[in-house]
């Protein structure tokens, strides 16, 4: 808009391996977006870290999961980091 992004970058959620991961990516590409909107577009972008809803969150990490569920985790009073404290790697729960 006006010479402006204000959408963070598309991330494959397959690389470096397979993982069922989009709804990890949905809940936290939207609310980055957000951020960004919010921000007037200004750099740094801020990333949030799907990592942490696939290592951590409410649902079954590479196996699938809940966008819904993944905001409600983010909400949550201790938050969310991101990508620059925790690198998106494609391993869940149980790897």
């Amino acid at each position: 808009m006006n010479g402006k992004n204000f959408v963070v970058p598309d991330v494959n959620q397959h690389i470096p391996q397979y993982c069922g991961s989009c709804w990890a990516h949905a809940a936290t590409s939207a609310l980055s977006d957000r951020i960004k909107i919010m921000r007037n577009a200004s750099w740094p972008d801020f990333n949030i870290s799907p990592q942490v809803l696939i290592s951590c969150g409410p649902d079954d990490g590479c196996h699938g999961g809940d966008s819904g569920n993944a905001n409600a985790f983010m909400a949550k009073e201790d938050g969310i980091t991101d990508e620059t404290c925790s690198i998106y790697r494609a391993r869940g729960h149980e790897n």
